[in-house]
């Protein structure tokens, strides 16, 4: 048992974080008291806090990735943890992603176009979607917008068109997509009708087909 400096109730072990500077390796002050304390610091400091949290990161950026990359996450050191809590909380996960993917239509609709293509070419995808893409979900909403409920996410050059070495962020180039009605993307099945940039039929000339290449 140990007492706790603000509080002064006594408390188990467990209670308190650890402190290596102190001599039984445990802060003097439990959790909630900390974590009431760290609050009222937060908010009195919110500003100054958020600045210097943001130029820290803006001078560490690529330390922070590379940290962030190499170092696994709680996820992979508690695998147990989260398979127990996925199948004692499937309702209330159905419940989120399904409110998700409500708020989110735009980016879950490119999201299951980006699975369905490295499913169906078994590629091996060792990297975050945006960094293959080469643009985040926020930038591809800010170009491309937002559905209407009768549009379909659609590819302007049909991704059967490319070969299969074709890098995702060529496939997926903002410039080469866009919204259209339902029923156009399905009358227009595997052709090309709406253009594209000049910039980007240099950069796909070399990764599409023979036999559609006249077509372009």
């Amino acid at each position: 048992m140990k007492k706790c400096c603000e509080c002064e109730k006594n408390l188990d072990f467990k209670y308190f974080s650890k402190n290596k500077n102190l001599k039984d390796g445990l802060n003097n002050r439990c959790k909630v008291c900390c974590s009431i304390r760290n609050k009222k610091r937060y908010n009195k400091n919110k500003e100054k806090l958020k600045a210097q949290t943001n130029e820290y990161y803006h001078n560490n950026k690529e330390i922070i990735k590379e940290k962030s990359r190499t170092k696994p996450n709680y996820n992979q050191l508690n695998p147990d943890y989260y398979k127990k809590y996925r199948e004692e909380n499937k309702e209330k996960l159905n419940d989120y992603y399904k409110e998700w993917r409500q708020k989110n239509k735009a980016a879950y609709s490119l999201r299951i176009q980006i699975w369905w293509w490295i499913k169906n070419r078994g590629v091996s995808k060792n990297e975050k979607t945006e960094k293959l893409l080469g643009y985040t979900f926020n930038e591809f909403e800010e170009k491309i917008g937002k559905p209407l409920n009768n549009q379909h996410l659609d590819h302007k050059i049909p991704l059967s068109w490319f070969e299969d070495n074709t890098s995702i962020n060529l496939l997926f180039s903002l410039e080469n997509l866009h919204y259209i009605d339902a029923k156009e993307n399905q009358r227009k099945s595997n052709y090309y009708k709406h253009p594209i940039t000049e910039d980007y039929k240099k950069q796909i000339e070399g990764y599409i087909k023979d036999k559609y290449k006249k077509k372009l």
